[in-house]
């Protein structure tokens, strides 16, 4: 029984000589077979040496965030625009609704390739509009640093592709004066 007066089904076990519990479930609702069974399938996830805690952590981490590039980069999204104007805010998540989402928005974050980032990335380049291309890189970019940094991606394929787009352009120039 918890402090709350709940219930609960509980599973103690130890992982490198420290004691830990495995919350399998509420009372009632959680038969007393269902509860054994949860505490087998937690012991064969701990005699195949993971953590089952860490392991139901992870999961439900994944479930809250989501895997796909477009629910991570939302989620980042979100937590991003409290810091900036909420017009620039919306100019990022229209440039990525627009130009990256359609190519591998649905795509788990784990499976994006630098020849994919590439390919978007290039389309906008073929509209003529060289530098939205390195700003909409920047931004996945951003994406999939957050990315890494909650554990969901290895690696950020858009920061290899900054050297193969083609040069933003623009730039500061002196001013002409006609005489």
């Amino acid at each position: 029984m918890t402090p709350s007066g709940s219930k609960i089904w509980r599973w103690k076990y130890r992982v490198g000589g420290r004691e830990k519990k495995l919350t399998l479930g509420p009372y009632p609702l959680l038969s007393m077979k269902a509860a054994r069974e949860a505490r087998d399938a937690a012991r064969m996830q701990m005699n195949a040496g993971t953590d089952p805690g860490a392991v139901k952590r992870e999961a439900k981490r994944k479930a809250r965030i989501g895997e796909s590039f477009k629910e991570i980069a939302c989620s980042w999204h979100a937590g991003k625009k409290a810091k900036l104007t909420p017009r620039y805010a919306k100019h990022i998540l229209s440039r990525l609704e627009a130009n990256i989402f359609p190519q591998f928005g649905s795509l788990p974050i784990k499976d994006i390739t630098p020849p994919m980032v590439l390919e978007a990335i290039r389309r906008i380049e073929a509209r003529g509009a060289n530098t939205m291309a390195h700003e909409v890189r920047g931004h996945v970019s951003e994406v999939l640093v957050w990315a890494i940094a909650s554990g969901l991606a290895e690696t950020d394929p858009a920061a290899i592709i900054r050297k193969a787009l083609s040069p933003a352009g623009g730039g500061r120039r002196s001013a002409v004066l006609s005489i």
